[in-house]
């Protein structure tokens, strides 16, 4: 078994021996109502009191919620209160054990009457009391932090209303004057606000129901019991360190949940105590969860006959009939005539002298005398607890309703309840004892209603037999019918033959009770909101025997027989929502019963369509009395029971229909090994592992078959080996879609988990439409016209309803429903179900009318607010285009799902599913979906189950699970808050457990885990399995599939090719697929259908054996391709050996519950119970548990399962969570130094050891009659000295023989191990838990890691645990302890805590990034991967209450904030844990970190991409050689534009000399200034002059506390006159690199004018612009120059005409830079740059740090994959793109990056490299003796002459050129290093160079 689950750090505690503190935590519920909009008791904080023995205060959070799923957070337990906490215990097997919990009672009856004044959630008193006027000190009065008090006003009511309130008091302040004063909850019946009440006079009275409980009285008219029974109590023991008053792990041990089952009060003069008696847990499981077959428990019903809705288990019972004549007994006389003829003789007076004498004369004739006959028909009906069936069972009905036709008395209907609903089917019926279904071929062949069998008469043998039969039981056949759609005649609106129309009328005119009239409305449109079809008893067919699936006669499907007994039957599954009998509403609504027209005057109808009989699945019997009847005939029934959800335990899962609509279940086979992907919004897949061996992603299909559902539907199911890994927590899966890959092949087969597509708390909307006017018809029916919209409203109220509105539609299925809001006067519409018709836009109401005689004359048109009436449809919903229903479009995604509203419980299938319009339809309307509700905006619903995993299950653990949830009959267990889930997969598993197989063979050399096969000769998969181990002769195998070797037997449907042994030993192989009629004899050749496989003679040990043998053949592993198996002769071969047994010993499989007869289904607890539920639910708990060594305990706030299995024995261990100890850590090894105090060993073998063990079943193989199951031990006999000693086992849900003898031998077996041992240890017991086994070393007794059971624990309040163990024994056990490690081991990886995640911890922002701000943190240790986030919350003011969630994240550190410009926010991050829950997900949440509201981090954004231009960056200015500006005027006047990105204000633009950039005045704007604020600037070409310097316009910009600047330049060229002035030109030259420091000043030898170049011009200047290339720097100079020519006209200029000004820096870019343009941006010189494909962009990518670089290619330089993030998004080339590139491209390797690994090629041409120089070696050496398969190793001594044949080798290629070349390198014989040198050859060991023959020759 898995040990407790306890928090890490409080286990260190325990086990260091480390000093702590200890207290107890109680938790205590207070008495209070329902939640008002929840089925459930709230549990809010303010619910419970919560106290510690503890010497001061401790606040801690249990890590509850609230009725809303909102986390309570931390409470304080106050101290102070609790004087004792006694001890508790905790068994194997499950019982109520009690604890005492012990308060003061010093301040009971605490009241005082004083003066004050409300404050703000505040109360402070100022009155004093004492003599000498001290002021009140509410503490000293006995008030304290925690009590609930009453507050009354001593006359009058408060500002608020009221007389009185009632809070928690939260603290006290003002020297205890005043208190401080939170509310109970904020429900109805809470007081919600506080009074603003001052000096009011007040009595304040302790109300703390843990002291006063006991105190209160009775509500006497309810009858109920003290309210403060069955309140939940929750002990938690919390341990603290002793030095920092810190709780250990912010956790606690669970050590006691229970309820409250008494209370006393001691109250003295000394002392006053207040003990609670609490019950265990196990306490509140003593109730009787049955459901009785009577219509007051069914419908609740009150003193007057009324339902009460609100006490019924569902709302919907309280409306349903099917139980209302369940107590009436038919006492009836069935009157029939017969005919029978007589032989009547006359006489007659003879003539002539015979009549004269006297004589007559006698005639006989035949005559037909008519004879009356009776039948007593007599049913006696008493109501009964409805049981419940798991697996398949027979059982007898419990009558609920029996009448005879009124017209024919020979005609007697009887409705039988079954069993609860809903279930899979009926399998056969059982009738006066008799099998409806032949047993076996000679049943068949006696009884078979096909049968040609004559007797020795001639007779046919069925004629005379007792009941004739159909199909065979032991081929698994069962019973087939026929649906209503097939027999129906016609389909007909209920409502309209109903009495209650009339009654209505006349109750209305008789003006009678308004509430008789509103029962009678409602019961008349309840009746309207259905159609039956006319199904008559008489045209109902004969049944049929189904052959090739389990599914039985299915829901509301009919059957005949004719002989001996001509009778007809429906059957019904029992769904939630089921329709009622159509045959027995027909029978009703045509001639009647006997009963109801002669006695029945009820109101209510007698058998109509409300007479559900919901959730309960019945049997409905018509039987026509023949005349040799006595009585009706007994009726049994075989049912495959419970269908329930299975949580694909056994990984097997339903096929998504929808993704996979063209997936080929041909393409997986038995044996297959597959890929498992998953995927969690089904478009994007990756490949899983193993659940807990993350290395593992290869799976094996171990079973295929077919499962048929309750439905009508079956799918191919595949059971895969291994779990896969789903993410799962507590055993639900987070990623729900999942695939299997075909090995090498893209074909899948697409799964849905049970759980996918969960839809949860989702607020329901009716879009109801008002009417535009109200009228009514003829007949005075209400009619609505919906012209609003333009007729839109109209088509919306049809839409959906195509179908039931369609001429030949289903009557009484469009139906509406009415919100009357303030419509007074048709209030009885409210709630109403109405069926509709329309003609346009007008919707007729059939049958509810409106008489305006009747109604002061007021036509319904002028009735106030008629108009204001809301219709909606009450079966067909339009759910919303957006929201969870956005991603679902196909029909299939929600058909067949159950919708439940969560105020009421109440649920319904989902019958079909629009994708395109987002409408559900359900097949019946809700009850609960009341107006008042809807306005109260409580209705919300779930969607669940929309695929689901439901199947009836013989899997024990599965069983149990489904009757702890049930509402019905069970517990009512909440699988997300009440059980540990993972715990019952995996026990459902163990129970799961196939068992291996072990055969005979004499190969030898298998290596265990090798799989090995069998196939058909086609190669179909017939058997695989994994070698698990081998012996002398043997070999055992495991993860069975299919079968190696079949037995023979006539039940038995083979494969082809199959191998089939007899008992004679004789060996056959199928021919073609099918039964054998008879057993095969034949000993050569083919006969029947079977080839004799001949023995072949084998000599072993001078011994001939004749041996018949088959192979199998090796599917993986390193073992011996072929391994033989000696099916009969020879001393290996063995019959086929089952660790549990052979599936072909079980002739009545389907009567198992198995759905296919093939090995699969052989699994170690299979049960098929009749669970009693007049018992109690903790008696049928242990029933569950006996039959599968079960174990249930409660940890944690949870119930576990596991399994008793062998158990892995224990050992010392000396380190815990990496820590290293001087002793023991381990809690299940125990020795001499834990034990404190005494130690006593018990031996009960006299008592309790048997030799014996007698047990029974009921067999289906014995027609469900009792088997005895005896288990005998001759060694134990010899033991007890032959006294036998017999014990008794009782099986009440084991039906398989081979089972129970598994079962019995194991009680066998454990009865002799009976020694008891107890003792007490220390903190560390706390650790273990009951069914553990512990390894036990104590000295005195000779123990040495002796193995022990616990069966009992004993808490003590001071940590210590006295243990109670029973004698273990391994050999008991059947499921090994390493499969069972195996299969906790999942359940482990998914046993995590529902509580709230730790929050993360050291948040950073940057306040430097531009554009964004980059947050990192660390994550919580307690960290979840599968089921934890980030949230991540921004705020602009330091106030978190204003913050928005930014973004949600998984599993990371770090998120970049990119904002829509610079600012600063402040940052919260938290983690958030989503648990998948059975109806929906649960969202759990940390503390927020920085904790404080007002402490957010600081994160600053700077300007994204900021930039500053001109769209001109050159000026020039040109002057003739007389220095005119020419052009003149403003014709050289330019405007430089300002060109701003992600910058919004206006610039300085300035005039500055180039060559120190000052100020200067002789160039200006055109406004006559050098400077100006503006976005454009124009330059004023008539301000310069040809003597002017060169110029930069400078534009400067300032924004969040940046500047950005803009340059351009401005040159001054002035042309030469023709022989007379020269030339002058002002411009610049650029550096070409960028330099953190300025250049030195360029200089030049000379300037061409003309040409713009340079002779001698300084290196590294040019007079082009540099390209901006990232570096390690950002700085770019300029240098502007003046040049005058030498000569005028010569054109060029040097010296000292040509002068150059310092250099100066140009532009330097900071952050990020964005450019933008179309295409390309040209300089004029014929530099671009490229924005679209004319050119080429370099960027610095080390400042790329957000967003996604899109490109077809990306060269990274000194960088693997690996060190990239997202390594694994790269593309990996497939073997054909690898083939290509070595086929058709040369590739060349850096060899010397090759470092390790194997290089295969035919050929290595190692180029100019001399063997010397091989690595390895300074020659071969190493290297050659590594060469594959080199015979003797190459190992030459001497470099010499392998030099001297390098150098002649290194310029030939071939063998005969290579051994010349070495032939001629020694030409002196002798040796070298073991070679042989000659003068042709060169020899070592197997090795030769032959230069004779040219060749290298290589020997064997």
């Amino acid at each position: 078994m898995t040990k407790r689950s306890v928090n890490t750090s409080i286990e260190e505690v325990l086990v260091s021996n480390e000093s702590f503190e200890y207290a107890h935590l109680i938790k205590f519920e207070r008495p209070f109502k329902k939640d008002p909009g929840s089925p459930d008791f709230r549990t809010n904080a303010n619910r419970y009191a919560y106290f510690t023995d503890a010497s001061r205060d401790i606040s801690f959070n249990d890590g509850s919620t609230d009725h809303d799923d909102q986390a309570n957070g931390s409470q304080i337990y106050r101290a102070n209160r609790i004087k004792s906490v006694g001890t508790y215990s905790e068994t194997t097997s499950p019982r109520a054990t009690n604890m005492a919990l012990t308060l003061s009672g010093d301040h009971l009856g605490t009241s005082i009457s004083i003066s004050g004044d409300f404050g703000s959630s505040a109360f402070t008193v100022d009155t004093t009391f004492h003599d000498d006027r001290d002021e009140t000190d509410l503490v000293d009065f006995g008030f304290r932090e925690g009590d609930k008090i009453k507050i009354t006003k001593n006359s009058g009511t408060f500002s608020t209303g009221v007389t009185n309130v009632t809070y928690i008091i939260t603290g006290f302040s003002n020297s205890n004057k005043t208190m401080a004063l939170a509310v109970t909850g904020n429900d109805s019946d809470d007081t919600t606000t506080f009074p603003t009440d001052t000096s009011v006079s007040v009595t304040i009275s302790l109300e703390s129901e843990e002291i006063k409980g006991v105190l209160a009285d009775k509500a006497t008219l309810d009858l109920a019991n003290p309210a403060f029974l069955n309140r939940e109590v929750f002990i938690h023991k919390v341990f603290i360190d002793p030095e920092t008053g810190d709780i250990h792990g912010n956790s606690s041990v669970i050590i006691f949940k229970g309820i409250v089952a008494g209370c006393s009060i001691d109250e003295g003069p000394t002392k006053s105590n207040v003990k609670w008696n609490l019950s265990s847990h196990w306490g509140d499981w003593a109730q009787v969860g049955g459901r009785l077959t009577t219509d007051d428990t069914h419908r609740a019903l009150d003193g007057n006959g009324a339902p009460q809705e609100d006490l019924t288990i569902k709302p919907e019972y309280s409306t349903d009939l099917g139980f209302i004549h369940s107590e009436t007994t038919l006492s009836a006389i069935a009157n029939y005539k017969t005919y029978e003829t007589e032989i009547v003789t006359k006489f007659k007076k003879r003539g002539g002298i015979a009549g004269l004498l006297g004589q007559q004369k006698a005639t006989q004739t035949e005559v037909q005398k008519e004879i009356d006959n009776e039948v007593d028909l007599t049913i006696g009906l008493q109501g009964k607890y409805l049981p419940v069936v798991y697996g398949v069972q027979r059982i007898p009905g419990i009558p609920v309703f029996a009448d005879t036709d009124a017209s024919d008395s020979k005609i007697v209907y009887v409705a039988d309840a079954l069993c609860e609903g809903e279930i899979h089917g009926l399998y056969n019926l059982y009738i006066d004892g008799v099998p409806l279904i032949c047993t076996d071929a000679n049943d068949a062949d006696v009884r078979g209603a096909s049968s040609t069998s004559t007797d020795a008469d001639g007779n046919l043998k069925k004629d005379s037999a007792q009941l004739q039969c159909y199909g065979r039981a032991d081929k698994g056949n069962t019973i087939g019918g026929a649906a209503d759609t097939a027999i129906a005649s016609a389909l007909s609106n209920f409502v309209a033959n109903s009495p209650l129309t009339q009654l209505l009328l006349e109750a209305v005119e008789e003006g009678s009770d308004p509430n008789e009239i509103k029962a009678l409305f409602r019961a008349q449109q309840q009746q309207a909101a259905f159609f039956f079809a006319n199904v008559s008893q008489n045209n109902i067919p004969s049944i049929t025997a189904t052959t090739n699936d389990a599914k039985g006669l299915q829901h509301s499907e009919h059957g005949s027989i004719s002989h001996p007994h001509n009778m007809s039957f429906t059957f019904y599954k029992g769904s939630n929502s089921q329709l009622a009998s159509n045959m027995l509403v027909t029978q009703a609504q045509g001639t009647g019963f006997k009963r109801q027209n002669d006695y029945y005057d009820s109101s209510v109808p007698y058998w109509s369509p409300d007479h559900r009989l919901l959730d309960t699945a019945y049997m409905v019997n018509a039987f026509v009395i023949s005349a040799d009847s006595t009585e009706i005939p007994e009726l049994e029934y075989v049912v495959r029971g419970r269908v329930i959800e299975c949580f694909n335990f056994d990984n097997s899962y339903v096929p998504d229909t929808v993704i996979g609509s063209s997936d080929a279940h041909t393409n997986f086979k038995e044996g297959d090994t597959v890929t498992v992907e998953r995927s969690t919004d089904g478009t994007s897949y990756s490949t899983t592992n193993v659940e807990g061996n993350s290395s593992d992603t290869s799976f094996r299909i171990l079973h295929k078959y077919l499962l048929a559902d309750n439905e009508g539907n079956s799918h191919y199911r595949f059971i895969l080996d291994q779990t896969p890994d789903l993410d799962a927590v507590n055993g639900l899966p987070t990623k729900t879609y999942l695939r299997l890959k075909q090995t090498g092949q893209n074909n899948y087969w697409h799964m849905r988990t049970f759980n996918h597509r969960n839809i949860t708390n989702q607020s329901f909307v009716l879009h109801a439409k008002s009417p535009t006017a109200v009228s009514v018809n003829g007949s005075n029916e209400i009619q609505f016209t919906f012209d609003g919209n333009s007729g839109a409203d109209a088509a919306n109220l049809k839409a959906g309803y195509d179908t039931e509105l369609a001429t030949n539609g289903p009557a009484g299925k469009a139906l509406y429903s009415f919100l009357t809001n303030d419509c007074t006067a048709l209030s009885n519409l409210t709630d109403a179900q109405v069926v509709g018709t329309w003609s346009g836009n007008v919707l007729t109401l059939k049958n509810i009318k409106y008489d305006s005689a009747k109604n002061n004359n007021v036509a319904i048109g002028s009735v106030p607010n008629v108009l204001n009436i809301d219709v909606y449809k009450t079966r067909n919903f339009f759910m919303g285009g957006g929201g969870p229903f956005t991603s679902f479009t196909n029909d299939a995604d929600l058909a067949g799902a159950t919708i439940t509203l969560n105020h009421t419980g109440e649920s319904r299938k989902i019958a079909s599913y629009s994708g395109s319009e987002r409408r559900i339809e359900i097949e019946s309307p809700f009850k609960t979906l009341r107006e008042a509700d809807y306005d109260a905006g409580i209705i919300k619903f779930d969607i669940s189950g929309t695929q689901g995993d439901r199947r009836p299950v013989t899997n024990t653990a599965l069983q149990l699970l489904d009757y702890m949830r049930d509402p019905r009959y069970g517990k009512n267990l909440d699988v997300n808050n009440d059980i540990d889930l993972a715990s019952f997969i995996s026990s459902a598993k163990l129970c799961e457990v196939r068992g291996t197989l072990t055969l005979g063979t004499r190969t030898s050399g298998l290596t265990v885990g090798d799989y090995y096969k069998l196939a058909d000769g086609s190669g179909n998969h017939l058997g695989s399995a994994r070698v698990k181990s081998t012996s002398t002769n043997q070999v055992t195998f495991d993860n069975l599939s299919g079968k190696f070797l079949r037995l023979y037997g006539t039940h038995i449907a083979y494969a082809d090719d199959e191998y089939i042994i007899t008992d004679e030993g004789n060996l056959y192989q199928k021919s073609g697929a099918g039964y054998l009629s008879s057993k095969p004899t034949h000993t050569s050749g083919t006969s029947g259908g079977v080839t004799y496989i001949s023995p072949t003679d084998v000599t072993i040990s001078s011994v001939v054996n004749k041996i018949s043998t088959f192979n199998l053949t090796k599917e993986s592993g390193s073992g011996p391709s072929t391994l033989t198996i000696d099916a009969s002769g020879g001393p290996a071969a063995i019959a086929p050996t089952y660790s549990l047994y052979d599936s072909d010993f079980i002739k009545y499989w389907r009567y198992m519950g198995w759905e296919h007869h093939k090995q699969c289904f052989v699994t170690r607890h299979q049960t098929n119970f009749i669970i009693d539920t007049s018992k109690s639910i903790f008696e049928n708990m242990n029933v569950f548990l006996s039959h599968m060594n079960g174990i249930l305990s409660y940890e944690g706030g949870k119930y576990v399962l596991d399994i008793e299995t062998q158990a892995t024995a224990p050992t010392s261990s000396t380190t815990f969570n990496s820590v290293n100890y001087d002793w023991n850590v381990n809690p299940e090894y125990i020795d001499n130094t834990d034990i404190i105090g005494s130690i006593s060993l018990t031996d009960n073998s006299a008592r309790n050891a048997k030799n014996t063990i007698k047990a029974s079943i009921t067999d289906p193989a014995n027609n469900w009659a009792s088997r005895s199951v005896s288990f005998f031990n001759s060694n134990f006999l010899e033991a007890d000295r032959k006294v036998v000693k017999t014990g008794n086992f009782n099986y009440t849900g084991i039906t398989n023989y081979y089972n129970a003898r598994i079962g019995t031998e194991k009680e066998l077996i454990s009865s002799r191990f009976s020694r008891e041992i107890s003792f007490k240890v220390g903190p560390k017991g706390l650790l273990l838990k009951a069914g553990q086994v512990i390894s036990l070393t104590y000295e005195p007794f000779g123990f040495s890691s002796k193995l022990f059971r616990i069966s009992n624990l004993n808490f003590n309040a001071d940590c210590s645990v006295n243990i109670k163990a029973v004698e273990y024994d391994d050999s008991q056990y059947v499921i090994s302890a390493v499969r069972a490690n195996e299969l906790r081991q999942e359940a482990a990886t998914q046993q995590q805590s529902l509580a709230a995640p730790g929050a993360p911890s050291s948040l950073a922002a940057t306040t430097t990034k531009p554009g964004s701000v980059i947050l990192t943190w660390n994550n919580p240790t307690d960290f979840i991967d599968e089921s934890d986030d980030i949230e991540v919350w921004a705020s602009d003011d330091n106030n978190r209450s204003n913050a928005s969630l930014l973004t949600v994240l998984d599993n990371e550190t770090n998120f970049t904030y990119t904002t829509a410009g610079a600012g600063t926010k402040f940052y919260w991050i938290r983690t958030r844990r989503i648990t998948n829950q059975l109806k929906g997900k649960k969202l759990l949440t940390s503390a927020y970190h920085p904790s404080s509201a007002t402490g957010g981090v600081t994160g600053t954004s700077k300007i994204l991409s900021p930039n500053l231009s001109f769209d001109i960056t050159n000026i020039i200015l040109n002057f003739d050689s007389g220095g005119t500006l020419d052009p003149s005027g403003s014709g050289q006047d330019t405007t430089l534009n300002i060109i701003k990105q992600n910058l919004t204000g206006t610039p300085t633009i300035q005039i500055l000399d180039a060559s120190d950039q000052g100020t200067q005045s002789d160039v200006l704007f055109t406004n006559g200034s050098a400077s100006i604020t503006a976005n454009a600037a124009t330059i004023d070409a008539s301000s310069a002059s040809s003597s002017s310097t060169a110029k930069i316009i400078k534009a400067s910009l300032t924004e969040s506390g940046e500047t950005f600047n803009a340059f351009a330049t401005l040159s001054i060229i002035q042309q030469g006159a023709a022989g007379a002035g020269k030339q002058k030109i002002v411009s610049f030259v650029y550096h070409q690199a960028s330099s953190a420091n300025q250049p030195a000043t360029p200089s030049a030898t000379s300037y061409s004018i003309a040409n713009n170049s340079f002779t001698g011009l300084t290196s590294g200047w040019a007079t082009t612009p540099p390209t901006f290339a990232a570096g390690n720097t950002n700085k770019y100079w300029y240098s502007y120059f003046t040049a005058e020519e030498d000569t005028a006209g010569g054109g060029s200029a040097s010296g000292s005409n040509l002068v150059f000004q310092a250099s100066q820096q140009g532009i330097g870019f900071s952050g990020l830079v964005t450019f933008t343009s179309s295409n390309v941006i040209d300089d004029g010189g014929g530099n671009t740059l490229s924005f679209g494909s004319g050119g080429t962009t370099t960027i610095d990518g080390g400042n790329i740090t957000t967003g996604t670089v899109a490109a077809a290619r990306v060269s990274i330089t000194g960088k693997n994959i690996s060190l990239l993030n997202n390594n694994s998004g790269f593309t990996t080339f497939g073997a054909s793109d690898v083939q290509n590139a070595i086929a058709n491209n040369v590739t060349t390797i850096d060899g010397g990056k090759i470092t390790t690994g194997t290089i295969a090629a035919a050929r290595i041409d190692v180029g100019n490299i001399t063997i010397g120089n091989l690595g390895g070696a300074s020659s071969f050496k190493g290297a050659l003796s590594n060469l594959n398969n080199p015979g003797s190793a190459i190992t030459p001594t001497d470099d010499t002459a392998a030099n001297a044949a390098q150098s002649t080798a290194d310029s030939k290629t071939t063998a005969s050129a290579a051994a010349s070349a070495a032939n001629s390198a020694a030409k002196t014989a002798g040796s070298i290093g073991g070679w042989s040198l000659s003068s042709t050859q060169i020899t070592s060991g197997n090795i030769t160079l032959d230069n004779s023959t040219s060749q290298i020759i290589i020997s064997d």
